[in-house]
């Protein structure tokens, strides 16, 4: 029985292929039902069980395509119109959009290739796709003669009969616009396929940070961009409106190609070969990998055929993640890349943070900038090295990137009239010697906007003269030694240095928790360090259990990292830290001008994720200063201590004072002589004698 069933829904879906266009149905599965109804997926099983027998029944499965069944999208639109069910009243009209072309899979390149086609065509002429198949390919070849996007598509789908026409010219209504469709129909490609993984859809901030270097790179009178390897819709996209309409985009050719010369004729723009432009500054856009499951070793290959393509005066963005373009290496792996660096066509370096891809949340990302060529010798070229792990891309924070690679491209005298905010320059040579991360030593940056160390005096002199009173008792004075950015180190090296040590946590059972005992620090009461004593641990039975757990010392940094970094710094000491809190503590005989409450502060602005905090950037200070400030920051803690214990007393009177005066047992009065306070609203009574009635 399953055999003839699966036969007869085999000639079922044949006959649906070869039948007219315009007769054909749109086929939806239980899940497009429940897109379609915008209601979670068991909503619509529980629909086409329980309606099966009702006077308005669930409609029947119409096919099946080996896999599961498939039902008439109009007929479950008009269903659910007539009987209310789901939540979308537009069902009849987003039909399409949620529906599968019959004998078409999405999935598979080819088919999608087709459908996309069609878009594109529609687009092309402004008129419906027409069932006449004659008329359909002169359409075609008269937009594409030279078959560059849609020619040979369109005559393959034709000569399996043109079952999608219907389907497309619904779906282009339903969206609203052949752009809006196309990018459904690809988004719906990606949910079926496999994951994507580092090549999948870049963040939108990704996105805009890539089309203002691209902007910030091409010729402003005559801007052309030159299409390279994984280079998707959305990024050409965004690349194309930085640019402007105007520019000339260089193709390619391949199959990605095609599909994106579709995808800028779908929106309107040209896709049509530019013509030659010699000596014209091309800038050249790519990405890496161009394929998930990419090993290293084939991204850097890939890489090296990018920088191939670079004619002697092109410019160039490539993305990548960072674990091959910036993180260390494998010894061959990094003989490989320092080879690509090697032909001084790298200008620029930048390591982003994590997620800037979805398809791969944890892997952070990478930039490399190309310049043209130049007659320099190798150890007097220069690269500007950026690390941005944990800051957001802002308008702000991109915009201050894309001036600092442009200095460095621009030539010396441009760089050393440049203030830099995130890069530093290097030397190609010494970034060539490293044998770790080439960023290891970029300028250190932490989440929130900067402030040029110029203005920092003025600054603080505002902040000392508004905190008043409360403002500990120092002494300022500027120095002539300012630095350009802080003096920091990153926490991995620090380790290795001995500066620092990272100790583990405790592993607690819940049974060794009570009420007296030590006093126990978990990675949760560091959102709140005034829960800090709610949980202890007898003395005995923890010494007993664990005999080599050590307790915390005073000035110990206690810290986690996830969900999100936090810190906090143990004035105290003889803690027990639970795991999965760490403990990381400065080697006091071997300063380097570490302050325990900078590193809670670095630590909180720090990157989350696995593995991030060993690159978390600690700023130093001069070892000199290290206990003055110390001392101000104690004494600022203690008055800010003080001022919450008088907000909290304050808190409990004026409560008190509202239940008192509520229930009469007490009445209020003000004293006329009583010192007007800084703040106080008008008094109770009216001031206007106008407003007091008469006596």
């Amino acid at each position: 029985m399953f055999m003839l069933a699966r036969t007869i829904a085999a000639r079922y879906c044949h006959r649906m292929s070869t039948a007219p266009a315009a007769t054909q149905p749109l086929l939806i599965s239980l899940a497009g039902v429940a897109e379609l109804a915008r209601v979670r997926r068991p909503v619509a099983s529980m629909w086409r069980a329980r309606f099966r027998e009702a006077d308005t029944p669930f409609p029947p499965a119409s096919a099946h395509d080996g896999r599961r069944e498939l039902f008439d999208a109009d007929a479950v639109a008009q269903w659910l119109v007539v009987t209310g069910h789901g939540n979308n009243p537009d069902a009849v009209a987003d039909a399409a959009a949620v529906a599968e072309p019959v004998g078409l899979d999405i999935a598979r390149p080819d088919d999608l290739a087709e459908l996309s086609a069609l878009i594109a065509l529609r687009a092309g002429t402004g008129e419906p796709l027409t069932t006449k198949r004659d008329a359909l390919r002169e359409r075609a070849h008269a937009l594409d003669p030279d078959d560059t996007h849609l020619t040979r598509e369109i005559d393959r789908h034709l000569q399996r009969g043109a079952p999608a026409l219907d389907y497309v010219d619904r779906l282009v209504d339903a969206r609203y616009s052949p752009a809006a469709a196309l990018e459904h129909l690809q988004r719906r490609a990606t949910r079926m396929r496999r994951a994507a993984a580092s090549a999948g859809e870049p963040h939108h901030d990704l996105l805009t940070l890539t089309a203002r270097l691209v902007a910030a790179l091409a010729d402003p009178e005559a801007p052309r961009l030159r299409v390279g390897p994984g280079v998707d819709a959305a990024l050409l996209d965004a690349a194309s409106d930085a640019l402007g309409d105007d520019a000339d985009v260089e193709w390619p050719g391949g199959a990605a190609d095609r599909a994106l010369r579709r995808g800028r004729l779908c929106r309107g723009l040209p896709a049509d070969d530019p013509l030659p432009a010699d000596g014209a500054r091309t800038v050249m856009l790519a990405r890496v990998p161009t394929a998930p499951g990419a090993t290293v070793t084939q991204t850097l290959d890939e890489v090296d055929d990018v920088v191939l393509r670079l004619d002697a005066d092109d410019v160039g963005v490539l993305i990548g993640p960072a674990r091959v373009l910036v993180d260390a290496l494998p010894a061959t792996a990094a003989d490989v890349r320092a080879l690509t660096l090697r032909t001084g066509r790298v200008r620029a370096i930048v390591r982003l943070d994590a997620g800037l891809v979805p398809t791969a949340v944890r892997e952070a990302q990478a930039l490399w900038v190309f310049g043209p060529e130049a007659s320099i010798a190798l150890g007097d070229r220069v690269i500007a090295l950026a690390d941005l792990t944990g800051v957001a891309l802002t308008p702000a924070a991109a915009a201050d990137l894309v001036s600092d690679v442009v200095a460095n491209l621009g030539g010396p005298a441009q760089a050393t009239a440049h203030t830099f905010r995130f890069a530093r320059l290097a030397r190609t040579s010494s970034v060539l010697a490293r044998d770790g991360a080439l960023v290891a030593d970029a300028a250190p940056r932490r989440r929130g906007e900067g402030v040029a160390s110029r203005d920092l005096p003025a600054l603080l002199d505002v902040a000392l003269g508004a905190a008043a009173g409360d403002a500990p008792a120092v002494e300022v004075m500027p120095r002539a030694d300012a630095l350009p950015q802080p003096d920091s180190i990153r926490l991995d090296a620090a380790a290795a240095a001995g500066h620092v040590r990272v100790l583990p946590g405790t592993r607690l059972d819940a049974d060794e928790l009570g009420d007296t005992g030590l006093v126990v620090v978990s990675a949760d009461d560091l959102d709140d360090p005034d829960r800090i004593g709610g949980r202890r641990v007898d003395h005995l039975a923890f010494a007993q259990r664990h005999p080599h757990a050590q307790l915390t010392r005073p000035d110990d940094i206690v810290f986690r990292t996830a969900p999100t970094p936090r810190a906090w710094v143990d004035t105290a000491g003889s803690h027990v830290v639970a795991s999965p809190a760490r403990v990381l503590r400065i080697d006091p005989h071997d300063s380097v001008g570490l302050v325990p409450e900078l590193i809670a502060a670095d630590i909180a602005g720090g990157a989350a994720g696995p593995g991030a905090w060993r690159r978390w950037m600690l700023r130093r200070v001069d070892p000199v200063q290290v206990a003055p400030l110390r001392a101000a920051l104690h004494e600022a803690a203690a008055t800010r201590a003080d001022l919450h214990r008088r907000i909290d007393e304050l808190d409990r009177l004026t409560g008190i004072l509202c239940d008192a005066v509520a229930v009469r047992a007490v009445s209020v009065q003000v004293p006329e002589s009583a010192p007007p306070r800084p703040g106080a609203g008008p008094p109770a009574a009216a001031s206007d004698p106008h407003d007091r009635p008469d006596e």
